[in-house]
């Protein structure tokens, strides 16, 4: 079965499969209802939101990514319980709304629009401040990265490309990389979810799409030229290099096309 499609336009695109494990311990059933891979991030999203101690990864091909969602628990790290907690005990262990409790709430509208600018201008330390006052100027009480601009769905990495701000996204991807920040966000949590948490959202961060031209961070920066900014994205581990736009292009392909 071929991974790859070709749009109208003729450019092949290839689907990216993201395989969901749940860490259930050898001989435990899947729950009915989660599905073993996903061909979206925004899928992703929801199957991680409903499942906070599942795992996931991307491969280029379906059948990869449903072994590894099929994958036991290592029984040295602890498995997901059988059992999912009634609605009742879920809602009030994370509180209204569905979501974990946290001592920090979002910044309000004047503070993200600040944060923006640190951001845009380049200013490291600035950014570095701000998250230590509040690491929601990173992390969404949704678990998301925060937006920054609604309309294209920019978070502080997208930002950081577009204007070139090579220091400030190596920042980024320090801060969100670091288990400590969730555990500020989440104190009651044990070290190997925060841990989690952080992998997941370093994914987020350097792969997903904006709004409308479907580009991650990486292409907005290559196709802007800048060229250190790329060299601070492609050296994580996590960034995707082969992730298509709209248009069915790479970050390389797109890198000869300039963004107004």
């Amino acid at each position: 079965m071929s991974e790859d499609t070709v749009n109208s336009n003729g450019p092949r695109m290839t689907t990216t499969f993201y395989g969901i494990n749940l860490r259930l311990a050898e001989g435990l059933q899947r729950p009915d209802g989660v599905p073993l891979y996903c061909t979206s991030i925004q899928e992703v999203q929801a199957v991680m939101k409903a499942n906070k101690t599942a795992r996931f990864k991307s491969f280029s091909s379906q059948a990869e990514a449903e072994a590894f969602s099929r994958l036991a628990a290592d029984p040295g790290e602890g498995a997901a319980p059988l059992a999912a907690p009634s609605p009742s005990a879920a809602a009030a262990a994370t509180g209204a709304g569905g979501e974990k409790p946290s001592p920090y709430k979002n910044p309000s509208r004047p503070d993200f629009q600040e944060f923006r600018k640190l951001v845009e201008s380049g200013d490291e330390r600035g950014v570095v401040a701000a998250v230590a006052r509040n690491p929601r100027y990173l992390i969404s009480s949704g678990d998301t990265p925060a937006l920054l601009r609604e309309g294209p769905r920019h978070n502080s990495l997208h930002l950081a490309a577009l204007r070139g701000r090579d220091a400030v996204s190596r920042t980024l991807l320090e801060l969100v990389g670091d288990p400590r920040l969730f555990q500020r966000l989440y104190p009651d949590d044990a070290p190997e979810v925060a841990a989690d948490r952080s992998e997941y959202m370093l994914d987020l961060y350097l792969n997903m799409p904006t709004k409308g031209t479907f580009e991650t961070p990486l292409h907005l920066a290559a196709k802007q030229g800048h060229l250190e900014t790329v060299r601070a994205l492609v050296q994580h581990p996590a960034c995707k290099r082969d992730l298509t736009n709209k248009f069915g292009e790479t970050p390389e392909q797109a890198s000869a096309t300039r963004s107004d």
